[in-house]
């Protein structure tokens, strides 16, 4: 046979996909009706309306998503992808077919629905001057989440051995196709929809309000978190071979450590109060100014890598089976070192190169190896968050004037002065986190660990606004 057929289902053997069978028009059971209680309470400490603590707990349920049920109508049984070889338009009803083994998806039918536990306890406090303080510990539990794993992949090292290798193949190197090498013959990965996830989160927020008065109002709230998960969204897939709970569970992408913002509105006194005339009122009345400041942590990012001669190092694959690099050091620069370029040592030749990228270097890139394949298999030990990408630190204000043109207000001119990062203040949003290895081991991308982009430098607006 050609070589394009190595793979593909042989003739008269059966039927393909014998082992899937529609057994139900329910893609799974559908769960009982589930009791979600909440409670909450308030407490006048004092009873003078000015301390109060209130806290409460509830349970949430969420339905299974339409986009995974929608998935399962698109395999074998009901949908098979046949290939045909060698062939041209005009010949093609009367070429012979191949099948190659497909990619599956399963659903364990007595699934359990997604629940959130939310709880709080905190503390307002009226502190005088139209404002209130408000401390509250805030959780989040999300369990029974979606994820998938993959019950058909090919383990660590499984092309290595020796029953792996294609002796048709001169060298006696080349292991067969994966499809040859899965536990289920047949198929290709087979993952299965769980609700086998978990997330937690747990955060002190504080905000101080101010009503509008005296000509200013303001918030300010501020929030210390940390949010773990095993998978970030519904179709990642976990790690089939390595404890979960050590190779998965982490930090969640949108997690976010610190997270402050101050919004605040403040009606300029006119200077017609110690210089009341036609021009002091036109020129110096009616200014206001606003604003909101944003101080915000960065994601969690983890670091991969590449390979300049292609080489396969884990010897196995399948959603989830994942390659991590080695780590030797802390990864991250300290702040007063970011400004420089990255320096890569290459032990190979004692010697360094060096590159300027857009304004410096974020990583250690001293601090990575690449993982080795005997005995490890690629695994390696860096963690799934092993850093923080830059964060936010955000200026955008405001500055209105309001020009009466007829009595009692009842047509107005505003003038608007709108400013966005309004000090210019340099916000990098990437960093390069692909390091790239030779055959020696040595780290060999030059932007590897530098910056790669940044936000918007700032921008003005203006404008006029007529209000009648």
């Amino acid at each position: 046979m050609p070589s394009v057929k190595i793979g593909t289902f042989a003739d008269g053997t059966g039927t393909p996909f014998q082992g899937m069978r529609q057994v139900s028009e329910r893609v799974f059971n559908t769960p009982p009706i589930q009791f979600a209680p909440r409670i909450g309470f308030a407490y006048d400490i004092f009873g003078d309306g000015k301390t109060s603590i209130r806290g409460g707990i509830g349970v949430f349920y969420d339905r299974f998503n339409d986009d995974q049920v929608l998935q399962q109508v698109e395999q074998p049984p009901n949908l098979i992808t046949a290939t045909a070889n060698f062939t041209t338009i005009k010949d093609l009803l009367a070429t012979p077919l191949s099948i190659n083994p497909a990619g599956v998806n399963s659903v364990d039918p007595k699934l359990d629905p997604t629940a959130v536990y939310n709880y709080s306890l905190g503390v307002q406090r009226d502190i005088g001057f139209n404002t209130v303080l408000d401390v509250a510990y805030v959780g989040s539990l999300g369990r029974h989440l979606l994820q998938r794993l993959s019950l058909n992949a090919v383990p660590y090292g499984t092309r290595f051995l020796p029953s792996s290798i294609d002796l048709t193949v001169a060298g006696g190197a080349t292991p067969l196709p994966d499809n040859f090498l899965r536990p289920i013959k047949g198929y290709a990965d087979i993952q299965l929809i769980e609700t086998g996830g978990n997330s937690n989160y747990h955060a002190l927020q504080t905000q101080v309000n101010r009503r509008f008065s005296s000509s200013l109002s303001f918030g300010v709230s501020y929030t210390w978190s940390k949010t773990l998960t095993l998978v970030d969204n519904n179709n990642a897939a976990i790690n089939p071979f390595i404890d979960r709970r050590i190779r998965n569970y982490g930090r969640g992408s949108f997690d976010r450590t610190h997270n402050f913002v101050l919004n605040y509105v403040y009606r300029v006194p006119s200077l017609s109060k110690y210089w009341d005339n036609a021009v002091s009122r036109t020129v110096f009345g009616g200014w206001e100014l606003s604003g909101i400041t944003s101080f915000v942590s960065g994601a969690p990012s983890g670091v991969g890598y590449a390979l300049v001669q292609a080489r396969d190092l884990v010897g196995g694959g399948g959603a989830g089976v994942d390659s991590r690099v080695v780590l030797v050091a802390d990864p991250v620069l300290a702040r007063d070192q970011r400004n420089s370029v990255c320096a890569h040592a290459f032990a190979a030749t004692n010697t360094t190169a060096q590159t300027t990228a857009v304004g410096g270097c974020h990583l250690n890139v001293n601090a990575f190896r690449p993982p080795t394949a005997a005995g490890d298999f690629g695994r390696g030990n860096a963690a799934k968050d092993l850093f923080r990408l830059p964060g936010t630190n955000n200026w955008d204000i405001s500055l209105f004037k309001n020009f009466n043109l007829a009595p009692e207000g009842k047509v107005r001119l505003q003038y608007r002065l709108e400013m966005y990062n309004a000090f210019n203040h340099t916000q990098f949003t990437g960093v390069d986190t692909t390091a790239r290895f030779d055959a020696n081991g040595n780290q060999v991308n030059a932007l590897f660990g530098s910056y790669t982009s940044a936000a918007n430098a700032r921008r003005i607006v203006m404008g006029l606004k007529l209000n009648f």
